[in-house]
């Protein structure tokens, strides 16, 4: 993997666009790299989550420093769809 991304890198040294195209409108490149980032840390969360539980709780946990910074909401799921098994 580290190989390939190696390759990648040297192939694309270029500076990555000042802005992009997103299906919510034209962003700054930052931002869409922010928004990428917390994204798919919110899903790390979901899935942390349905690991400690399927262990009973004592699967490992997320270093909460690892999360530190990031625009995260509070809850691990969304108000409007609970997970299967959950009453609300």
């Amino acid at each position: 993997m580290a190989q390939t991304f190696a390759a990648w890198w040297a192939a694309n040294r270029a500076l990555p666009p000042a802005q992009l195209d997103t299906y919510y409108g034209r962003q700054p490149f930052s931002v869409v790299l922010e928004r990428t980032v917390w994204h798919v840390a919110q899903h790390v969360r979901q899935l942390d989550t349905i690991v400690r539980r399927l262990v009973d709780g004592g699967g490992p946990q997320i270093p909460q420093h690892l999360l530190a910074g990031l625009p995260l909401p509070h809850d691990v799921w969304d108000e409007e769809l609970p997970m299967p098994g959950e009453s609300r």
